[in-house]
């Protein structure tokens, strides 16, 4: 994943994969595709899935 050819792909695909990434990540922490049922995460927010995504996260391994 430290591809010079991954990262391209990273940096121009970057608005949908980090959503999807953290979509599934939470589909599976809360067991349902229903975001209705995530309690923190009802409503897309950017600012809080960069921040669930980000390097200091607990969920950082799962996501990246």
């Amino acid at each position: 994943m430290s591809s010079a050819d991954f990262k391209a792909y990273y940096a121009q695909n970057k608005h949908w994969l980090l959503p999807y990434a953290a979509f599934c990540y939470l589909r599976d922490e809360y067991g349902t595709c229903d975001f209705n049922q995530w309690p923190a995460y009802r409503h897309f927010n950017l600012a809080d899935i960069e921040a669930l995504a980000a390097e200091t996260s607990a969920a950082y391994d799962a996501i990246a």
